[in-house]
């Protein structure tokens, strides 16, 4: 199976779990829920990717 799918899932899991941690409530305005949503679903993506990427990398030296 393809090392990097695996890699991909499992930060993506593991940046769902560390980012669930933290309360956004005070970065946001009342009543705008979905931008939230949006930002959080993206701030993750992000994050995943970018460790997933430094871990494929750090892989791919040796």
């Amino acid at each position: 199976m393809n090392y990097r799918l695996i890699i991909y899932t499992i930060m993506l899991f593991t940046t769902t779990f560390a980012v669930s941690g933290i309360n956004f409530n005070g970065f946001f305005k009342t009543k705008h829920e979905l931008e939230a949503k949006i930002f959080v679903a993206l701030l993750i993506l992000g994050i995943s990717f970018a460790a997933s990427e430094f871990i494929i990398g750090f892989i791919e030296m040796f």
